[in-house]
């Protein structure tokens, strides 16, 4: 009978310790909010067919990054034609191709040789394909230069999704990718009305100069909590110019990782200003947050680089 007992006791105590460790996943968030954190931090992370809650597709517009290629091939082409004193009669551009035309044959040699550079997209893959039509020359993007530019563009999609819904306090929001496209599952929110407004809404990175006034420069905040800088009123450089930015953190360190390329205007520009402020420190702002600013060690002139804690070129 003894025996009997104390087992009885054991299977008592060992429900009472379940149902105690079960208790977070069933009161309310008023209820949760009088309770110490490391209490309520052992919550189960249901999914949505047991909690409920909502879910988002964003399908990516492949045109508009197609069309943002062309476009900056064709920007880039027209200044190096420019300061090369060569001219055309005509420029045409379709979602996936540019068209100039040139007077001479001899011109159309020319013209090829100095897009060469610019055929390439992320990671110096050959994305344009040139040939020549008499005394046009036509720049195609390729199936392979498209596909990696969508990739492209949904990685970096993937990131700002995840670093919106972080700042929310969400829980266990969960974001993949889903063909050509962003899948958002949210357990427990039943309106996500909110969160599509914030998503939907385009992610902004510009180059600011840190600045020491406090009457004309404005106060934006750092993504890591350690207070806010004053900036430049306007941006050094407006994130249009960016073609490709990847953000991540070394796992060493721990120290944010700005990895970006820049259309040749962007380029110009990135390496005129850096060489007039070496010694200065250029902060790298994503949705009105400072990620990083790090000290301009020497002119950028590649139109790409690598941004760190210490900059490097």
């Amino acid at each position: 009978m003894v025996r009997f007992s104390c087992r009885g006791i054991i299977y008592a105590l060992v429900i009472l310790l379940g149902l105690a460790a079960a208790m977070p996943n069933l009161l309310p968030l008023s209820a949760q909010r009088h309770l110490p954190g490391w209490y309520t931090g052992q919550q189960l992370a249901l999914g949505l067919d047991l909690q409920g809650g909502s879910h988002l597709l964003f399908d990516a517009d492949a045109s508009t990054v197609y069309r943002k290629a062309v476009t900056n091939l064709s920007q880039g082409l027209q200044n190096t034609l420019r300061d090369n004193h060569l001219r055309y009669t005509g420029l045409t551009q379709s979602e996936t191709q540019l068209s100039l035309r040139v007077t001479s044959q001899a011109d159309a040699e020319q013209v090829i040789k100095l897009a060469y550079p610019m055929l390439s997209g992320p990671d110096n893959h050959t994305i344009f394909q040139s040939s020549q039509d008499q005394l046009t020359i036509n720049f195609t993007l390729l199936p392979a230069g498209q596909k990696l530019l969508l990739d492209n563009a949904l990685e970096q999609a993937l990131e700002v999704v995840r670093r919106r819904l972080n700042e929310t306090g969400l829980t266990e929001p969960t974001v993949t990718r889903q063909g050509d496209g962003i899948l958002v599952q949210m357990p427990g929110v039943s309106d996500p009305t909110h969160i599509r407004n914030l998503l939907g809404t385009t992610a902004k990175m510009d180059f600011y100069w840190v600045s020491n006034a406090t009457t004309t420069s404005i106060q934006l905040p750092q993504s890591d909590g350690q207070g806010v800088l004053s900036l430049t009123p306007n941006p050094a450089l407006a994130g249009e110019h960016i073609t490709d930015a990847r953000l991540a953190f070394d796992p060493q360190t721990t120290v944010p990782v700005v990895s970006f390329s820049l259309d040749n205007t962007g380029a110009r520009q990135f390496g005129q200003m850096t060489s007039k402020h070496i010694g200065d420190r250029l902060a790298i702002v994503l949705d009105n947050q400072i990620i990083t600013a790090p000290v301009i060690q020497s002119a950028i002139t590649a139109g790409s680089g690598q941004i760190t804690g210490n900059f490097t070129a």
